[in-house]
């Protein structure tokens, strides 16, 4: 069996620096007065004003955003006002709800469509010294025409508005202008926004074939796939080469059982960031050995298992931190791309797409030999399970089940 990477014409190896810069987009960045909270206490807490008439592209950017900034355990709600009139007592409840609560970021998902809308915004939060930042989104041609013909509706204008802080996403969401930029959240909203594209492919996630680990429950190592793994690798190309293509970007991490499913493909890429949850001291062990040899450390991950770190290993926590310049990567390509990844890493992409609660994502079901086709669309994603009829064990426990299960 194969001990690395394969070689040769069965499949080319591209290490991440080989790889091209993406394009860059068209971003322009203007700077505002400096902040009326300069040379005070810093305070993390941030509004997040959205600006525009109802529109599919505004409520896409206020799901994906409030989503992101909570798979990234930023904790972001959503305040709506119930009736036209009411944004600023919406307003009032989202600042106490700042205030009282952990949260970091709350969403103002109100029109605020005039100058003078936003002014009031602005002021009210200043009152309690909380930073906005407005966001004006408009992703589809048709909307933008629409929008620009409205006499309700004055678009945020750095010439007009200095005073405040906010981001444009026009022209589809390749253009953006971006003014008076503050402080770390704001800067890592800007970062993940001016990513998404208006118009994207479905993205294919799948965990490597059987490994022999996998035969006898153990957790981590680098073993090889078993019989079954291997049948599984070759149904696997020839389903992905009758639903797309079998030039489709193939993406895997370094370890064997990702290479080996990937091995008949013609080119595939290598990326660290795919790797299996580090296990640390207990990688290679089964959860029966976990419990016997290490019970605090087998106790703390069933009570708190997206959070407990393995000695000299990592939480899922830190498994999202890793992923995340993965998943601004997909939110980049405007063509489908295959994932073949680890049951923790397929966990966590399935927990930035699916919109659920992050604590549930250590216990999210995902099968051996099924491929699960993530489809985009205006306001969240879709996910198909196509199990591709080879046998397989199953590697799924429950929360709460036994340690030999």
């Amino acid at each position: 069996m194969s001990d690395g990477p394969p070689s040769g014409p069965s499949g080319t190896v591209f290490q991440p620096s080989e790889l091209p810069a993406p394009e860059p987009k068209d971003v322009i960045v203007t700077q505002g007065p400096a902040s009326p909270l300069h040379g005070k206490r810093s305070i993390p807490k941030l509004v997040v004003a959205m600006v525009g008439l109802p529109s599919v592209s505004c409520e896409f950017v206020t799901q994906k955003l409030s989503h992101y900034l909570n798979w990234v355990r930023i904790k972001c709600q959503v305040f709506v006002p119930e009736a036209p009139g009411q944004t600023m007592a919406t307003l009032d409840n989202l600042l106490g709800w700042l205030q009282l609560d952990s949260g970091m970021i709350a969403m103002l998902k109100a029109p605020n469509t005039t100058r003078e809308q936003r002014a009031a915004v602005e002021k009210r939060c200043q009152e309690k010294a909380v930073r906005v930042f407005f966001i004006e989104a408009c992703m589809d041609v048709r909307e933008c025409q629409q929008q620009s013909k409205s006499d309700q509706f004055e678009s945020l204008d750095a010439a007009l508005e200095e005073q405040l802080s906010f981001l444009k996403m026009y022209s589809a969401g390749t253009s953006f202008a971006v003014h008076g930029l503050s402080g770390y959240l704001q800067h890592r909203i800007v970062r993940y926004l001016t990513q998404l594209q208006a118009s994207r492919q479905p993205i294919y996630i799948t965990r490597h074939g059987e490994s022999e680990f996998n035969l006898v429950k153990r957790i981590g190592g680098d073993p090889d796939l078993s019989e079954r793994g291997r049948t599984y690798a070759k149904k696997l190309h020839a389903f992905m080469s009758a639903e797309v293509s079998s030039e489709i970007p193939v993406w895997c991490s370094t370890l064997r059982r990702t290479l080996q499913t990937a091995a008949h493909f013609d080119s595939f890429e290598v990326w660290p960031a795919l790797d299996e949850i580090n296990a640390g001291i207990c990688d290679g062990m089964t959860y029966k050995e976990v419990k016997e040899h290490y019970p605090s450390i087998y106790a703390d991950r069933e009570n708190d298992k997206y959070n407990t770190r393995y000695p000299r290993g990592e939480s899922y926590r830190d498994l999202v931190d890793r992923l995340e310049p993965r998943i601004l990567e997909l939110e980049r390509q405007t063509e489908s791309v295959l994932c073949i990844c680890h049951q923790a890493v397929a966990r966590c992409l399935l927990g930035y797409f699916r919109h659920g609660d992050v604590d549930q994502i250590p216990f999210m079901e995902v099968p051996l030999h099924t491929v699960l086709k993530v489809v985009p669309g205006p306001t969240g994603c879709t996910i198909e399970s196509f199990p591709l009829g080879v046998d397989c064990v199953s590697t799924h426990r429950p929360k709460g089940a036994p340690a030999d299960a």
